[in-house]
C-alpha cells in the first residue's frame, strides 16, 4: 500500500506541474516514477550472478528489494578475461527503476536500464575527468522551475581535449505541452554541448585502451530547479520522469553497448567510457 501511494503521489505531482500548459489526457501520456538505485553485483567465471548488495537498503520499499532481487540472478554477463583467463568480478551497478500507472490501484513496475564499472578496473586505465565545468543553467528552463538531466557524449584526443560533443538523451521531471517540453530540452541540450566543448581529460595512461586515438564517453549533467517534482532526487524516493528521444551519435557507431545499455542509468556527474564495464547478455524484462 505504502509503496502505491508514493507512486501516485509522485505521478501527480508531476501532472501538477503540467497541467496549466497541456490536457489531462496528454499528461497522462507521458507521465512515470523513476527510482536510481546503486550497489554492487557480483559474477562467477561463467557469468552467472553470485550476489550483489543495493546501497541503503532501509531507504527502500519491499517490493522494490524484492524487485532487484528476484530478477538479478536471471541475468548473464559475458565472462571477465583478464590473461586469457576467465575469472570471478565484483562491479559497482546503477538501475533505473521506472513505474507505469495502469488504473487507480495498479502500476507495473520494472528495471529500464543499469550500467556497470568494473570495481576492480587499474587505476588510470580510463578516462578521467580534469576540468568539468558545469552548464550554466538555461533562463527558460530556470524561468519555468523546470529539472533534467542531460546526457553529453564526448570525443576525446590524446590532449585530453574534446574534438566531438553531443547530447544523447534530455530527460525531464516536470511534464508540459510538446511545445514546452521540446523548447525546455532543446535549451538544455544547448547549454550542455556548449559545456562539453570545453571539458579536459585525462587520457588512459595503462590498460587495454591506452594506445588509442580517441576515447568516448557519456557524462550526464543534471540541472535542478525548486519547483514541485522537480528538487534533487532524494535516495529510494520515487521521482517524475519523462524521457527524451535518444539521439544518434554519428562517430560512436554502437561502440561499447550492450542489451542494457542506455544513459539514463548513470549517476551525474559522472565519466563513463564506453567499452568498459561488464556486459550484459541478458535482456531486460519487464520485472
Amino acid at each position: 500500500m505504502q509503496g502505491r501511494y508514493w507512486i501516485g503521489a509522485c505521478l501527480m505531482a508531476c501532472a501538477f506541474v503540467a497541467l496549466a500548459g497541456g490536457s489531462v489526457a496528454a499528461v497522462r501520456q507521458q507521465v512515470e516514477a523513476s527510482m536510481l538505485l546503486t550497489g554492487t553485483i557480483d559474477i562467477g567465471a561463467d557469468g552467472r550472478v553470485t550476489g550483489h548488495a543495493l546501497d541503503h537498503p532501509e531507504k527502500l520499499e519491499a517490493g522494490v528489494i524484492g524487485l532487484v532481487g528476484r530478477t538479478l540472478p536471471t541475468w548473464r554477463f559475458e565472462p571477465v578475461v583478464s590473461d586469457g583467463k576467465a575469472h570471478e568480478a565484483t562491479a559497482k551497478m546503477s538501475l533505473l527503476i521506472v513505474a507505469n500507472k495502469l488504473d487507480a490501484d495498479h502500476f507495473t513496475v520494472r528495471i529500464r536500464s543499469a550500467n556497470f564499472a568494473d570495481a576492480d578496473e587499474p587505476a588510470g586505465s580510463t578516462l578521467r575527468s580534469e576540468q568539468l565545468e558545469p552548464p550554466r543553467y538555461p533562463a527558460n528552463a530556470f524561468r519555468d522551475g523546470v529539472s533534467g538531466t542531460a546526457y553529453a557524449v564526448v570525443r576525446v584526443d590524446r590532449l585530453g581535449r574534446v574534438v566531438d560533443a553531443a547530447v544523447e538523451q534530455v530527460n525531464l521531471r516536470v511534464i508540459g505541452t510538446p511545445w514546452q517540453m521540446a523548447s525546455w530540452r532543446d535549451a538544455f541540450a544547448q547549454a550542455t554541448e556548449k559545456a562539453a566543448r570545453k571539458w579536459q581529460f585525462t587520457p588512459p595512461v595503462t590498460g587495454k585502451h591506452v594506445d588509442d586515438q580517441y576515447w568516448s564517453a557519456r557524462v550526464p549533467c543534471a540541472y535542478y530547479a525548486s519547483a514541485v517534482g522537480s528538487g534533487e532526487p532524494k535516495y529510494g524516493r520515487w521521482q517524475p520522469y519523462a524521457p527524451g528521444p535518444r539521439q544518434t551519435i554519428p562517430w560512436l557507431n554502437g561502440a561499447g553497448e550492450d542489451v542494457a545499455s542506455s544513459p539514463d542509468a548513470m549517476l551525474a556527474g559522472g565519466v563513463y567510457q564506453l567499452g568498459e564495464g561488464l556486459r550484459l547478455l541478458t535482456p531486460l524484462g519487464e520485472g
